[in-house]
């Protein structure tokens, strides 16, 4: 299936996630979960089926040691991920070798579609970086609702993040 047809296929559908889920943004105080002081949803999006014990277990992992333990436990090949994250091959080599390499934001994006995250393993690994989905973007909306259908095609993505008038993630 072509791109157009794609986003044809699932306009409609996106365009109620967005407008059931667009929050304007506003000022909170500091999130108890993470620390944050911008909207980060991080604890009413915390329904999840990993087990507590696991999670507090890399609870103080950098993204690259979160990103590896991804990838080990879900069995992936490195080479796969980092291409269907399209990020450069030098720039996985970069991320491995250094534990506390910070990538871009794209770059964590990229990388949490490339691994097939869930939306909560995905904010998760996000936040290691330091960042977080915003409903206050509509472009992190499309995002988040890609991930919640378990599409994880970055073309796809950046296609319909276009024909949003949203900026891609990569060229």
């Amino acid at each position: 299936m072509d791109s157009k047809e794609f986003l044809l296929k699932i306009k409609k559908d996106l365009d109620r996630f967005i407008e059931e889920n667009y929050e304007p943004e506003i000022y909170l105080e500091e999130c108890m979960v993470c620390g944050s002081a911008r909207p980060c949803y991080a604890a009413e999006d915390r329904v999840s089926n990993r087990k507590l014990d696991d999670v507090l277990k890399h609870v103080n992992d950098t993204f690259q040691e979160a990103m590896f333990y991804h990838i080990d436990s879900k069995h992936l090949d490195e080479v796969q991920v980092y291409n269907d994250a399209h990020i450069d091959r030098r720039l996985f080599s970069k991320i491995r070798s250094n534990k506390n390499f910070k990538p871009s934001r794209k770059t964590a994006i990229c990388l949490c579609v490339g691994l097939k995250l869930n939306l909560d393993e995905t904010k998760d690994l996000l936040e290691k970086a330091g960042y977080t989905l915003s409903h206050s973007s509509r472009a992190d909306l499309i995002i988040e609702y890609f991930i919640e259908i378990k599409e994880y095609n970055l073309s796809n993505l950046n296609d319909v993040l276009y024909a949003y008038g949203e900026e891609i993630l990569y060229l």
